[in-house]
């Protein structure tokens, strides 16, 4: 399996059966602020799918930007787990079954210095629905995860990939669905 993904539950042969103990925030460097993203996953017409939305503009942290659900962890919040599964119930209240199948590696967002621990949950419905929360979202859409080739490089070093109808994904999110194009092409389906 790539080095940059740990299971949580089942493994690369697939089966959500086994599951191991979700790490704990106390687990990351306590020196830098935390947050987490929901990657979700599933299997469509269109091959391997995941959501991605475009923030609202009215928002105090990254407004317009192209992102997967996910925010700050809360005082409460046990892991990364629990903040990628509040934060999407707060911002696009998904349906249907979801379950956690691991973690990627975290990544550092430049714009406003948080340090970011990507989770994908998996889902078995071919068509899950989500209902956009209106004061964090502007737009929500299901896209197929790109093959690896279709990101482009910037001048800054980062890569980018045209997501109509939401615009140009960069920064982070582009490095979190890179590492989720790799991701599905070593991946055995668990449904």
């Amino acid at each position: 399996m790539p080095p940059f993904f740990a299971f949580l539950c089942g493994g690369p042969g697939g089966g959500l059966d086994e599951c191991r103990d979700h790490p704990s925030w106390s687990d990351y460097p306590a020196d830098r602020l935390w947050g987490a993203v929901w990657v979700p996953l599933w299997v469509g017409d269109g091959g391997f799918m995941t959501l991605l939305m475009r923030r609202s503009t009215s928002l105090r942290r990254h407004p317009g930007q192209i992102s997967f659900p996910g925010g700050a962890r809360d005082p409460l919040d046990p892991g990364p787990v629990d903040t990628a599964m509040r934060e999407a119930m707060e911002e696009v209240s998904p349906g249907g079954r979801w379950e956690p199948l691991g973690l990627m590696r975290p990544q550092r967002a430049l714009s406003s210095g948080f340090s970011v621990a990507p989770v994908v949950f998996v889902s078995p419905d071919r068509a899950p629905y989500f209902s956009p929360s209106s004061p964090e979202v502007d737009i929500l859409s299901p896209v197929k995860v790109p093959p690896k080739g279709e990101f482009a490089p910037r001048p800054d070093g980062e890569f980018q990939l045209p997501v109509p109808p939401l615009g140009t994904v960069w920064g982070m999110t582009a490095r979190v669905l890179m590492d989720l194009a790799k991701l599905v092409g070593e991946l055995s389906w668990p449904f």
